[in-house]
């Protein structure tokens, strides 16, 4: 049962709000703007002749667009009274019924002051305007009609000046009551400059004429209004772009630290390669100077009536093939080792002692295991010292 009414001033307050913002939205505009969209109409102005008790009026025909009168032409000849006016109007009226009425007050019959008030207070002069009437003229504020008509900037010390139109109720009431009761409702009172070639841009009636450039000023609304919407759905796509651009960025510099790493390994691989090469270089080469210990054991445990035709070590274990006058004491020796650094751990023969008789020696096959090399052996062939080279014959040596 309640919806009705809450949907109805549900639509009051959206109307009322979109007034309010299309006003302030016509008001932030600048004058160029709402001159360019405002829309040509006819104005039917009844210009005050003179201020006695009689007044006269000449009948006007204005063609305006916004604020700007851009064409004028009288019409009838000379000067007559409102009553006699009366017919004329209402016929141009039926005829253009967009048309709307004026009233033009001459300058003299205005009360026209000039004020300053500081820059910031410009949004509010009306207010601030109002508030002084009663101070500068005998009237109150509910007898009089009034407008302001503000610079178009501020002067140099930071001040705004305002031109104030004010005149009695009275004067122009009568002239009201008759229009409307003929069925020609005035929309508009002003008056002319002080020169009386152009009107000044005032509604002392304080309203918006009813057709007035409405049409217009309704564009310009709507063109704002779509204005302020695209701005605001241009900053929220900039700001999608602006985040669309960083992930962009942070997946290139992804992209970089992908390829950057692929090198580290490649280069860790490589590296790692090398080491592995040098460990196994360095334990080969440590294997070689064993056996040259070895060798150089091996040499200085043979007595001089023994020599080697072949020599085969592989590892710790030394396989020798040789001759010697007595095999037997050979392989005593060797297990003693008088004249070695380090005797073998094990001495035994591998093949029959045979006699050669042209050497007139034994022939021996022996097999010798060491508990190991010793490093500072190593280190001792290293500073210089060398197998005597008639320890061991030249005969093939393989290893």
């Amino acid at each position: 049962m309640r919806t009705v009414p809450t949907v109805t001033a549900t639509g009051v307050r959206i109307s009322a709000f979109w007034r309010w913002w299309s006003g302030e939205l016509s008001g932030l505009s600048p004058t160029w703007l709402r001159q360019a969209f405002a829309k040509r109409t006819r104005r039917i102005v009844l210009a005050a002749d003179n201020d006695g008790a009689e007044a006269t009026f000449r009948l006007w025909s204005e063609t305006v667009r916004g604020d700007r009168v851009m064409q004028r032409r009288e019409l009838g000849d000379g000067a007559l009274t409102l009553a006699e006016w009366l017919p004329e109007l209402v016929r141009r009226l039926r005829a253009s019924p967009k048309a709307t009425v004026c009233i033009r007050l001459q300058h003299q019959a205005c009360l026209v002051r000039t004020v300053t008030v500081p820059w910031t207070a410009r949004s509010r002069l009306t207010g601030i305007l109002n508030l002084d009437i009663e101070r500068v003229t005998p009237f109150r504020r509910s007898e009089v009609y009034c407008d302001h008509l503000a610079a178009a900037g501020p002067t140099p010390d930071g001040r705004l000046p305002v031109q104030q139109i004010i005149v009695e109720r009275a004067r122009v009431d009568a002239w009201l009551d008759a229009l409307t009761a003929a069925g020609c409702p005035v929309g508009r009172v002003d008056c002319w400059n002080a020169q009386g070639t152009a009107p000044l841009p005032v509604n002392l009636l304080g309203r918006q004429e009813p057709a007035a450039g409405s049409a217009g000023l309704g564009a310009l609304t709507w063109v704002l209004a779509l204005t302020v919407l695209l701005l605001g759905a241009a900053a929220v796509w900039a700001d999608f772009d602006r985040h669309e651009r960083a992930l962009a960025e942070i997946d290139t510099r992804q992209q970089v630290a992908r390829k950057e790493l692929a090198a580290l390994r490649t280069l860790r691989a490589g590296r790692e390669a090398a080491e592995a090469e040098t460990a196994r270089l360095i334990a080969r080469k440590q294997d070689q100077q064993a056996t040259v210990v070895l060798i150089d054991d091996i040499a200085r445990a043979l007595p001089d009536d023994s020599w080697l035709s072949s020599l085969h070590i592989e590892g710790q274990t030394a396989d020798l093939f040789g001759f010697s006058s007595s095999a037997t004491a050979l392989v005593q020796t060797l297990q003693a080792a008088p004249s070695g650094p380090r005797p073998p751990r094990e001495v035994r023969l591998t093949a029959p002692i045979t006699f050669d008789t042209g050497r007139k020696a034994e022939q021996f096959s022996l097999r010798l295991i060491y508990a190991g090399a010793a490093p500072t052996r190593a280190a001792a062939l290293a500073s210089g010292s060398v197998v005597p080279a008639a320890a061991v014959p030249p005969s093939p040596v393989t290893e």
